[in-house]
Formats: C-alpha cells, structure tokens, sequence
C-alpha cells in the first residue's frame, strides 16, 4: 500500500449538500470514518434544499463522537456562493487544523485556503458507462475532465486492457441498441441533410450553486446565445438534463427554444434516464457543453466537442474553448476529435482508481484516507474494477 501522511482528524465542509447527497454519500463517510477518527463537520442550516434540517436528525442521531458545527449565522445563505470574507469560518478550520477536509460545495476559492489536504466530494458516473450503486470521486477541483497522470507503460498497457473489456461488456452493446442516424433523425424530426449540433442542458435548479461556475445566467440564455452561432446548414439538438422536467421549471427554455423556429429543436426525454443524450452523443457532428458530464459519451464515442468552461479538459479529448471555432472546423472538415484509444484509457482509469461507492460493505476509514491522499494508485486497480464489473456480471 502507497504511504500517506497521517490522518487523524478530518472535517466535512458541506455548504450545498442536499438530503440525498447527505444520506446517500455524505454521512456514510462520516460514519465509517468517525470509527476510527476524530470527525468534524461544518454544515449550514437548510435553504434552498441544501444544509441539514429536521429531515437529517435521525441520520445525525445515529453518530457517535462526532463533532457538528452548524454554521446558523444571519449570512448563512452566503457560505453556498462564496464564504471567503467570513474571518470567523476561515479562523475556525485554520484553528481546527483538519488533516484532511472532504468538501461538498461550489465555493472553491474560500476552500482553496485551508490546510493541508482538500478533496471535493464530486459524482463518479461516467456515461457511456454504467455507474450501477452511486459513485463519487475525490477531486482536487469541481469540473476537471478527462484528466490523468503521466503513466507508465505497463500502467497504460494494464488500462488498455481493461478498457477493452469494459468497451466489450457495455458500450458495444449499447451501440448495437441504438437506432441508425436516419432513424433517430426521424424519431426526432431532425432534418438528416443538415449537421446536427448537439446540446445538452445544465441541471436548473435553486439548489444547483455549482451553475455558478457557467458562462452563462440559465439554460435559456445559453440556447439563445448558442443559436445565434448555429449557421444554417446545421441544426441544434437541445436535450433536457433528466431532473429538469420532473423538479425545475422548464417554460422558459421551451420558449427560448421555440424562438428559434427550426435551427434549434428539443428533444423529446427517452424512457431511460438519460438515453436520448446518449443517442445524440453518437450520432452528432459536435456538442457543446460546460460543467456537463455529457462531455464524456461525446468524446467515448469520438465526436468534437466544445467546452465552455474554465475547467480543464485531458489534451486527449481535444476540446474546444470556443463555439465559432469548433463550427468553423467543421465547416472545413478539420475538426480536432476526441482521441478514442486514449478514451477507452481513460474511462479505465475513472473506474479503476477514481470512482467507487460510499456505501461499500468493504469501505473502512484507512481506505478511505488512501482514496483521499493516494490520487494515483495502481494497487487497488484490480480490486476496483474487479466490484465494479460484478454489478452488472447478471444483468
């Protein structure tokens, strides 16, 4: 096992937790962690469906010896944008001295100042891929993309491998399920002599603090910004984030969509969550994302894409910074594309060494402080994928 350093204290700094995000990943950490550890969480009171309230006092009941620290101040509200300014906050961590700080929140540069190690809390699902139980990553940042480290050549060779029998068990059948572009044109009514643009929208929601990080206000204004861009031989293929239509309003891209007349057309949601994305990931000429994870189909399946984003993109995926620029290469042909062997690499790596599940009946708390401190970690690769493809080994 790769040494770290010792850990004995660690804080949970979680300003937008939600309740599901708190039951389900949040405090199973805690706990597992608490058995061994010296635990401190920080934590707002709920407002606008993030902090803790009545709703977690059974979870929070269950703890033993850990330490809660509620941040109730009148400036509560604050801590989900920005907490930089708060003296009082930062003295209490810099006196607290945490060993390492887990951190659920869309405030990086209030976090950027603790000591010693900080690792957000990120979600682990890769599409094309099947996350099966619910994944998370520990990140140094909120949405860097398609990272990794220089590898060895026996590591690469190891990922490749891997990759390749993830490729076989998921995405080749998957493909195999998708219809043709003329019919998923026709079940779509997108005109098939023109090029397809893909969009997929941001989750829109008063919980959502990370869509501060996008460029732009809501997904209307970036339709409407966006389609101005889209020339008339290409159409806009706009698909819904899954929880948008069952929990955010939806009229005012709908409106911002119709608009558009038919240069931009919305996507009818697909009975699998998550589907219609997929399938347009697939058969487009090019997407544009931001914070999305819809980058990442995209670039499995080798098409360019745009990321508007400050966040980095891995070199392999050859993302765009720039919309005009990602059309005026495809107006050429010249188009800069996802590399699709370095792709299959590194979903390997994601799941291999990134992504796991909280709720692990094997998690103890010194795997956990490895996940957090030991960032590139060939020795759990075996095990890792190993879990990983059991879930779906019946299915």
């Amino acid at each position: 096992m790769p040494e770290f350093p010792p850990i004995n204290r660690v804080l949970f700094y979680i300003p937008v937790v939600t309740p599901w995000w708190f039951a389900e990943v949040v405090f199973p950490l805690i706990q597992t962690l608490s058995e061994e550890l010296e635990v401190h969480v920080m934590v707002p009171p709920m407002w606008r469906g993030t902090g803790i309230g009545a709703g977690q006092a059974s979870l929070i009941s269950q703890s033993q010896g850990v330490f809660w620290h509620l941040l109730d101040g009148e400036n509560h509200p604050q801590l989900r944008v920005d907490a930089s300014s708060e003296k009082g906050l930062l003295d209490f961590v810099h006196n607290l001295a945490p060993d390492l700080t887990l951190c659920r929140t869309a405030d990086i540069k209030t976090t950027a100042s603790f000591p010693r190690t900080v690792k957000h809390m990120m979600e682990g699902a890769a599409p094309p891929f099947k996350s099966g139980v619910n994944r998370i990553k520990f990140a140094d940042t909120l949405f860097d993309y398609g990272l990794m480290p220089d590898l060895t050549q026996g590591e690469a060779t190891k990922l490749d491998a891997i990759g390749e029998v993830l490729w076989s068990d998921q995405i080749e059948p998957l493909i195999q399920s998708f219809p043709s572009r003329t019919e998923f044109c026709a079940e779509n009514d997108l005109p098939d002599d023109r090029k397809i643009i893909g969009l997929p929208l941001e989750y829109e929601h008063p919980e959502n603090f990370f869509n501060q990080h996008l460029p732009f206000a809501n997904n209307a204004a970036m339709v409407r910004a966006i389609a101005e861009l889209i020339p008339d031989d290409c159409v806009m293929a706009v698909t819904q984030h899954p929880l948008n239509e069952p929990h955010s309003e939806i009229g005012p891209v709908q409106a911002a969509i119709a608009a558009q007349d038919e240069r931009v057309m919305l996507l009818e949601s697909a009975t699998t969550q998550g589907r219609r994305t997929l399938e347009l990931a697939f058969h487009c000429d090019a997407m544009i994302t931001s914070t999305s994870k819809s980058w990442a189909p995209c670039a499995a399946f080798g098409n360019p894409l745009a990321r508007l984003t400050e966040f980095k993109t891995g070199d392999w995926v050859s993302a765009y910074k720039s919309v005009e620029n990602l059309l005026a290469d495809l107006r050429a042909g010249t188009t800069r594309n996802p590399d699709t062997a370095i792709a299959s690499r590194y979903f390997a790596y994601h799941f291999a060494n990134s992504a796991f599940a909280p709720k692990d009946a094997d998690l103890h708390a010194n795997k956990i402080i490895e996940r957090a401190t030991v960032t590139h970690n060939p020795a759990i690769w075996d095990q890792s994928i190993a879990e990983y493809r059991g879930l779906f080994a019946s299915h």
